[in-house]
């Protein structure tokens, strides 16, 4: 069953699409390779995490904001952060199978006009999950009982 993972942020948003796009050109590499290099699986593919240069962050508070975000990104299921050493920075980020999901059903929502019968993905950005961008079913909130 799926479950209600929270609202996702517009910087959280601006996140997973911003890794969206990097697995797209590491997908059309893969595809364009002479075979000689050893590629992973989709869900293990690396993007380098360089907040500064990919959101032209300049203030400390941005960049704040954005760690934030990634470390609730991770939390919720979507990505996998990885250091460069135990106590070092984060160097890459990589998508979760929910990660991809959620990211693919953005995607096919505006690749297919759907945008805006969806209100700008009001049900996504509310947490709900949907099973696809074909279905007007949204997985409803589970009520927590005590």
């Amino acid at each position: 069953m799926k479950k209600f993972r929270g609202k996702i942020s517009s910087t959280q948003r601006d996140i997973l699409m911003w890794m969206w796009n990097n697995l797209i050109l590491i997908s059309k590499e893969k595809l364009t390779s002479s075979g000689s290099e050893k590629f992973l699986d989709d869900t293990d593919f690396l993007i380098p995490w360089t907040p500064n240069d990919s959101f032209n962050l300049d203030l400390k508070k941005d960049k704040n904001r954005y760690s934030r975000s990634l470390k609730t990104l991770e939390e919720r299921g979507y990505l996998i952060r990885k250091r460069s050493g135990q106590r070092g920075a984060i160097a890459y980020v990589s998508f979760t199978r929910d990660g991809i999901f959620v990211v693919k059903t953005w995607a096919r929502i505006v690749d297919s006009g759907e945008e805006d019968e969806f209100n700008n993905f009001d049900d996504l950005e509310k947490g709900y999950e949907r099973q696809d961008s074909d279905s007007n079913e949204v997985w409803e909130r589970e009520e927590e009982f005590y």
